[in-house]
Order: structure tokens, then C-alpha cells, then sequence
């Protein structure tokens, strides 16, 4: 093989591992249902027309910005999607519930909470994404907070 079809190559793959890498990584938005961030969304079970909260807070990590992505003066809002309304529908005061509200982050280290509440018997998704940002740098991965909820007969 030629030696500059193997720097090709070679610098392919590299940017294929940097490309990756940057997909791979960035701050992360969980949940606190339970103590680890993971694949498997947790679930929240809960009775016919309760209602309860899940806390959500971003974890910094490694990627291109150094530490918190979320500076002094910048938000992050991320939307919370009920994928199932018949089954639960969000809120962002406990109040007045909906398919999908909007929280926002302000820094890495005040947790902000979504309110759920049951509407029918089943389970549902709820899902996150980003609806904006002011933060000038950095990635944020949303899978972590996603969670189940699982809407149970009272008794």
C-alpha cells in the first residue's frame, strides 16, 4: 500500500474517532430517580390522578468546554415531552399540566424539577430535548433524564 493511500486512512480514521468523540460526549441533563446515570430509564410509578415530581440537574463532563457548559448569565431550557398525554401529562409548577413544558437550567448545580401527573392506566415516556440555549460553548446529551411513567389503579 502506498504510504500516502496510509495517511488518508490514518487521517480518516482520526477524524471519524473526533467526530465520534464529540457526539459521545458533553454535559448531561439525568434525572434523580435514582443514583446512577444510565440507559435504562427509570420508572415512576404512581396512582390514577396523583400527581408527583422528578428532579433533573446538568452533570458536567468532558468535552470541548472545560467544566460546566452553562456560564454566569446563560440558560439552557430543555423541553419535557409526555409521549403518552392519555397516560401522564408535565408541568413545570405543579400546576397547570400539559403534553410538554419547558424547565431551565441557570448552572450545573440547582436541580430543577418537572411535575408529572397520571391521567390514565399504562406506562409512557417522558423525553427531553433542547429548546434553547444561551451557553457559548460545550455539548449537552440529553438521554439521562428521560424517564418512564407508570400509571397504576388506586388501592
Amino acid at each position: 500500500m502506498r504510504l500516502a493511500t496510509r495517511c488518508s486512512i490514518a487521517l480518516g480514521s482520526a477524524a471519524l474517532m473526533v467526530a465520534t468523540a464529540s457526539a459521545v460526549w458533553g454535559d448531561t441533563v439525568r434525572n434523580y430517580e435514582d443514583d446512577t446515570v444510565d440507559a435504562i430509564a427509570e420508572v415512576v410509578t404512581m396512582n390514577l390522578g396523583a400527581d408527583d415530581s422528578v428532579s433533573l440537574s446538568v452533570e458536567a463532563t468532558a468535552d470541548s468546554k472545560k467544566g460546566c457548559n452553562i456560564d454566569s448569565g446563560e440558560v439552557l431550557v430543555v423541553n419535557a415531552t409526555s409521549q403518552k398525554p392519555n397516560v401522564a401529562l408535565v408541568s413545570n409548577d405543579g400546576i397547570a399540566f400539559s403534553t410538554t413544558t419547558t424547565v431551565t437550567f441557570s448552572n450545573c448545580t440547582t436541580p430543577v424539577s418537572v411535575g408529572v401527573k397520571g391521567m390514565g392506566l399504562g406506562t409512557g415516556t417522558v423525553a427531553f430535548s433542547i429548546a434553547a440555549a444561551t451557553t457559548a460553548g460545550g455539548t449537552f446529551k440529553m438521554n439521562a433524564a428521560t424517564f418512564q411513567v407508570r400509571v397504576v389503579a388506586a388501592g
